[in-house]
């Protein structure tokens, strides 16, 4: 396989999960608002969330401010990363918060809609998270074999 039918592949993928999430989003505000649970607190609760990470309270064009310099940041680390798993994760990391920009650009919050006992939350976020647990990992174990 040539590096450009990965590269195409990958942001295949990105793509679809970007679209895969903003089509939960939208059945979320325009289809199924209400909340179902499946296993008492699991389930789909749709929820428009103001803040960031735990719902910290901050104003829209800051948060929208800050994830632009993350995405800056991120696309740096992406172009000097010379370690392919590491560069795949916050690759998908990336993909993560540009659709939940998408969503601070358009309705001024994030729309979330997974809940798990407490927490409710959206594929962007999973994308967010697990992105930036594979950097993480990668990073340690490239410390590790020094």
């Amino acid at each position: 396989m040539f590096k450009g039918d990965r590269r195409s592949l990958l942001f295949l993928f990105g793509g679809f999960f970007i679209l895969l999430d903003l089509l939960f989003k939208q059945l979320a505000l325009f289809v199924f608002p209400s909340p179902v649970f499946i296993f008492g607190k699991v389930g789909w609760a749709p929820t428009l969330n103001p803040g960031i990470a735990f719902s910290i309270p901050l104003s829209n064009i800051l948060i929208i401010i800050l994830t632009l310099i993350t995405l800056c940041f991120f696309s740096y680390l992406i172009a000097i990363e010379k370690n392919k798993n590491s560069r795949f994760g916050l690759i998908v990391a990336t993909f993560g918060a540009i659709s939940n920009l998408i969503d601070r650009i358009f309705y001024q919050n994030t729309i979330d809609y997974l809940q798990v006992y407490i927490s409710v939350f959206n594929l962007a976020d999973v994308l967010i998270v697990v992105g930036i647990g594979i950097y993480l990992l990668t990073l340690k174990q490239c410390h590790s074999e020094r």
